[in-house]
């Protein structure tokens, strides 16, 4: 459902097209529980937010309405086409969004709307835009600013006045209003009293857009811990994942006495699926030639996902499998290449 809200008195502002999916952003209490519930959203935003009005001619189209833990691949489909075959209309888009799965929904966003010509950027907030002190107004605000950017050409998170490439952001703080941060990539505007954009950072199109939809289902993280009995997972061998997402310690360090998981990995990939191996810790970059269990990794056939958020490690391998429809070894050849900002150029 499209709401035209004629927020613009001035005919050559901007369009920007608002797709509202749920999230805190639009909650309100419930009389029974006080527990924050999804609301309808829609026509209340220019109640809340006027100003709006003076910087685009804003159209909403609601997706859906939930909270994001609910969200999935179907609603990142949904949002994808909306975008896509939107293109030509709006000079930007922006996505209300919950926050627990907003870099998900970001990261998956940046590799279906390949060669993207649009900005898109992902918002939401920590307190609900109903409440009298909120993080709500501000962030969207900024987002729709940031959107009139034409610049801006790829997925992006705004939260705090920050602006974050969408598949290098992650969730730091659950209550805190500086919610996300970009550990291993600078983040492409910062905005105070004048905004500063860091235009060498921007993703520069290569190509016509595309929409890429197709995703697997079939990916499944692991995280090692001290003790860890890896024989536990001996049974999703036999399952239909197609790929393991590991979280080891470190540079994607693992142990090799006692209690391995390296057993697990070889079977893994001598059974022709996909093993990546990926770290604990939020910032730095997984060199498996660093350490002899990570090294043992790599030599049963283990993949470094490099200085990819966890979030990115998981998703690109759920968008090249769906891509590649299940060829694994199509998708081992594509999966360490930079395919949308996503890893660093070391």
């Amino acid at each position: 459902m499209k709401v035209k809200i004629n927020m613009s008195m001035n005919i050559n502002m901007k369009k920007i097209l608002i797709l509202l999916t749920g999230g805190t952003f639009g909650m309100q209490k419930g009389k029974k529980n006080n527990v924050l519930s999804v609301t309808g959203l829609g026509k209340k935003i220019h109640q809340y937010v006027p100003e709006l009005k003076r910087l685009a001619d804003i159209q909403i189209m609601t997706i859906c309405n939930l909270d994001s833990a609910s969200l999935q691949i179907s609603h990142w489909k949904k949002m994808a086409k909306a975008i896509y075959d939107h293109l030509d209309e709006f000079d930007g888009f922006i996505i209300i969004h919950g926050t627990d799965t907003m870099a998900y929904t970001a990261t998956a966003l940046s590799f279906m709307l390949s060669n993207l010509s649009k900005p898109v950027i992902l918002t939401g907030s920590i307190t609900p835009l109903f409440n009298i002190r909120n993080d709500a107004r501000n962030n969207l605000i900024n987002a729709v600013e940031m959107a009139t950017y034409s610049s801006i050409q790829e997925v992006c998170i705004l939260f705090a006045n920050k602006l974050f490439r969408g598949n290098r952001t992650t969730k730091i703080n659950i209550t805190g209003f500086n919610a996300y941060d970009s550990p291993n990539f600078y983040h492409l505007a910062k905005i105070g009293l004048s905004i500063k954009i860091n235009n060498d950072l921007l993703l520069k199109r290569q190509s016509v857009p595309q929409l890429l939809t197709n995703l697997s289902d079939k990916v499944f993280p692991l995280t090692v811990i001290p003790g860890l009995q890896s024989t536990y997972f001996d049974t999703l061998l036999d399952s239909d994942i197609e790929a393991f997402v590991i979280r080891g310690y470190g540079s994607g360090n693992l142990p090799i006495v006692g209690k391995s998981i390296l057993p697990f990995i070889k079977s893994a990939n001598e059974l022709g699926k996909l093993v990546l191996l990926t770290s604990q810790c939020l910032k730095g970059f997984v060199d498996l030639n660093l350490y002899e269990g990570s090294s043992q990794a790599m030599q049963s056939g283990a993949l470094s996902c490099k200085d990819m958020t966890f979030e990115t490690s998981i998703i690109k391998a759920m968008f090249l499998l769906g891509y590649f429809k299940g060829d694994i070894k199509k998708t081992k050849s594509h999966y360490t290449k930079n395919l949308a900002g996503e890893i660093s150029e070391i």
